[in-house]
């Protein structure tokens, strides 16, 4: 039997490029807007290159001290799963976000270890149907 050396304690989550579902500003659908662009997997007309890797790009430039100090020792990156069942040749945004983090220095790997075994309500936009920490442990 091989012992991990990881621990309950050493394990830390964290969370990335949270935005406001319901807020209405111009701020608000600009990043409304990109995130549709990240999760349909767009490509910037103009700069040829993926929205997702340069949002990443943009976002690095502003990780302060302490932000970086969370991807340090090239950590696996574990995407947690869209609301729906993962499908073949479909978008999984939060994989596509940490493969884009990996390849820009940010995480040694992605391990998608997470699945959804049942859909759930979408959350976005309806706080009645978000999950909250102990529930819905059957769903993953």
């Amino acid at each position: 039997m091989i012992r991990s050396r990881s621990s309950r304690e050493s394990l830390r989550c964290a969370s990335w490029l949270i935005y406001a579902t319901r807020a209405t500003g111009d701020a608000a659908r600009r990043a409304r807007s990109l995130i549709i662009n990240i999760k349909t997997d767009r490509v910037d007309a103009k700069r040829e290159r993926p929205v997702v890797e340069l949002v990443v790009s943009a976002a690095l430039l502003r990780l302060d001290g302490a932000s970086r100090a969370v991807f340090e020792g090239d950590p696996c990156l574990v995407p947690v799963p869209r609301s729906g069942l993962t499908k073949a040749h479909t978008v999984w945004p939060a994989r596509r976000i940490a493969e884009e983090l990996v390849r820009q220095g940010l995480g040694g790997d992605v391990v998608p270890v997470i699945s959804r075994a049942v859909a759930v309500a979408k959350s976005a936009g309806n706080p009645d149907c978000r999950v909250r920490a102990g529930q819905g442990p059957e769903s993953r």
